[in-house]
């Protein structure tokens, strides 16, 4: 029976390796759309000998690996890690995109397009490079996309953070769409930030003021007392309204 089951797991894994699992479907773009998380209609490549070309990947397809989980989350690793992906534009006019890459921690990243037999290279940035090398300034790493019509493109993402925890928190953005949502962004943490300075602000000068005002009163105290041991109770009460009086 053993034998039986070494030989069923044999011919699955042959049939795997001759017939391997299909791609992962195209990410429709079409004029409806407006952003999607990226997580399993993405698939993943390790990359343990940290030696891959993006050339040596484009032979080596049947690598890649459906990623089956929420989230592009391969934990802490020594390997590098490609992110494979299409783009299908349905439309007769052009797409442009926004890829996020939310984690702004990663040491490199770099995107490349496929488009037929023609590869092209996007900007090599992450967080080991100055902030002026980003493709587009921004706290997170944005790729810009364009989808001619009618066209299906490949997307891969080579990542770098060797050593460490890895994650690749992907969405997509149509760019309008994208600038919208950032306004709104920045609107709201402009008007945190001006509650924020305001309430400094009071702050100070309530300290301030306050800081002044009890110093007055110690001061009343030591009068008050004094009062009350040189004068009769008559009279260091009157002498204690009369300052209360005065600070207020």
């Amino acid at each position: 029976m053993a034998r039986l089951y070494f030989i069923l797991l044999l011919f699955v894994c042959l049939i795997t390796i001759v017939f391997p699992l299909p791609a992962q479907p195209p990410i429709q773009v079409g004029k409806e759309f407006k952003e999607e998380l990226l997580s399993r209609q993405t698939e993943l490549l390790e990359d343990a000998s940290k030696s891959l070309t993006i050339q040596n990947v484009l032979t080596q397809q049947s690598l890649f690996k459906p990623n089956a989980k929420p989230f592009i989350n391969p934990g802490f690793t020594n390997s590098y890690y490609w992110v494979r992906f299409q783009l299908t534009n349905p439309d007769s006019v052009r797409k442009d995109l926004i890829l996020e890459v939310e984690n702004p921690h990663i040491n490199k990243l770099q995107l490349f397009t496929v488009s037929g037999k023609q590869v092209s290279a996007g900007i090599l940035t992450g967080d080991h490079f100055p902030f002026a090398q980003r493709p587009v300034k921004h706290p997170h790493f944005l790729f810009p996309i364009s989808v001619p019509p009618s066209q299906t493109l490949t997307f891969y993402l080579w990542t770098d953070k060797h050593g460490e925890q890895l994650q690749i928190p992907l969405r997509l953005w149509e760019k309008d769409h994208f600038s919208t949502k950032g306004y709104i962004l920045f609107l709201f943490i402009g008007l945190l930030l001006g509650i924020t300075s305001l309430y400094c602000l009071i702050s100070f000068f309530t300290y301030y003021f306050l800081s002044s005002k009890n110093h007055l009163l110690l001061l009343d105290i030591h009068h008050c007392r004094m009062a009350f041991f040189g004068c009769s109770y008559r009279t260091w009460v009157s002498t204690v309204l009369e300052r209360i009086y005065l600070v207020d």
